[in-house]
């Protein structure tokens, strides 16, 4: 049996921000954050230099809803369908989507709003998506252009051959489709009132943030989370694209500093984490879950809080809180270490991910700071076949340094 592969670096700083795609088709770079006091509730481990996350003074209690939920034991139809499915490994928050020609990616463009872009796949073209004869592509007159004061997160997602993104209608957050040219743009379906919380900051100065749910588009359903840091309780919800229904939820959890998190459908199932805390959130109590879309139903697939997933065939890979990558028969049961025992160096402060390309496992870093990605490509037993190297952003290589010099980072998503 191989040993697992170990991982260095403290790696347990999962920044609430929008994370972007390992990809080439990035054409610009955000003007910093691009938030303005937004928020997005993302990922709860927060980093916790020189201390192991094992070691909390307070105990964390458990959800009755956690313990109630049986260990797996349903089909393994966790089949990836082009068609209806949602592309689950991009990130939380995405805001690029792959098409068997190309991709379209929603980036900052200013503090006012967001330009689409498609990348053709062939001859490896951007341009805006916007069909104007002599658009300057600057204002909202081009197809390519949404503002932030309509659309307030670069988030994407694709159904059907239509673009979706978050709308804010008054108080309420929306999901709009739009046509692939950027020119027709309808409303969905209602998802929920947007969550504003008030805090002071270490000045005294009343600061409001607003959070945004975790959304995946999957077969007919958007399905989300309404988590948010400090929420009292959460839940995960779905409501049926293209119609005046209401959210309907389909788990909840509450008290102990809950969280639902990591949406990420596979095929039959909506997988996702879910998880009580201390005060400290420096321990964890949960692990991995899966809706069952067909029967309804709740299952524990891992009872490990984990820094990042995905699954393939009957199995599921997964980074615990120390660094150890594991994989899990989810027929059997049966968890062994994964990889061949060599050691992985990670910067500090990065995001980590984990998805297939083709039939490897890529383990993918990439520093908050700097933009740039460290990817480890494991064959299907373990072993690293190549290590790729480059920026996400084309204007974060250093001077002196060109494109060519730098690997073609790998994404999820070959048709």
């Amino acid at each position: 049996m191989n040993q697992n592969v170990k991982i260095k670096g403290k790696g347990l700083l999962l920044a609430v921000a929008v994370t972007v795609t390992l990809t080439g088709c990035q054409t610009q770079k955000p003007e910093g954050d691009g938030n303005n006091g937004a928020s997005l509730a993302a990922d709860v481990l927060v980093e916790t230099v020189g201390e192991d996350v094992s070691q909390s003074n307070q105990e964390v209690q458990v959800s009755e809803e956690l313990l109630d939920i049986p260990d797996f034991s349903g089909e393994t139809d966790f089949t990836y369908v082009y068609d209806t499915d949602a592309q689950s490994d991009l990130s939380q928050y995405s805001n690029v989507v792959y098409t068997k020609d190309g991709c379209y990616d929603l980036e900052w463009m200013n503090a006012e709003a967001f330009l689409l872009y498609y990348t053709d796949a062939m001859s490896n073209d951007t341009i805006p998506v916007c069909s104007r004869s002599n658009c300057t592509h600057s204002d909202q007159s081009c197809d390519a252009y949404f503002s932030r004061q309509e659309y307030p997160m670069s988030i994407l997602e694709m159904y059907q051959g239509k673009l979706y993104m978050i709308n804010l209608e008054g108080d309420y957050l929306t999901f709009c489709s739009v046509s692939q040219d950027g020119a027709v743009r309808e409303k969905s379906c209602t998802l929920m009132r947007l969550n504003v919380q008030e805090s002071i900051d270490e000045n005294g100065n009343v600061v409001t943030n607003f959070y945004y749910p975790e959304i995946k588009l999957h077969r007919g359903y958007a399905y989300f989370s309404d988590y948010y840091p400090g929420s009292a309780s959460c839940g995960l919800y779905r409501v049926k694209l293209d119609s005046q229904e209401e959210p309907e939820l389909l788990f909840s959890i509450s008290d102990h500093f809950p969280a639902i998190y990591r949406l990420k459908p596979y095929g039959r199932y909506v997988t996702f984490q879910a998880e009580n805390a201390d005060a400290n959130n420096t321990n964890f109590v949960g692990g991995i879950y899966a809706y069952d879309i067909e029967e309804g139903t709740i299952w524990k697939l891992c009872d490990q809080v984990v820094m990042s997933y995905t699954i393939q065939g009957d199995f599921l890979y997964y980074i615990d809180l120390y660094d150890n990558l594991y994989q899990k028969n989810l027929v059997t049961g049966e968890t062994v270490p994964f990889g061949e025992g060599e050691e992985i160096a990670v910067e500090d402060e990065c995001d980590t991910q984990l998805f297939f390309y083709e039939e490897n496992l890529v383990l993918s870093f990439t520093s908050e700071s700097t933009a740039f990605c460290t990817q480890y490509v494991l064959d299907p037993d373990g072993n690293i076949v190549t290590v790729l190297k480059g920026y996400i952003y084309e204007d974060d290589i250093p001077a002196g340094q060109s494109k060519e010099e730098v690997d073609t980072l790998l994404h999820p998503y070959t048709f």
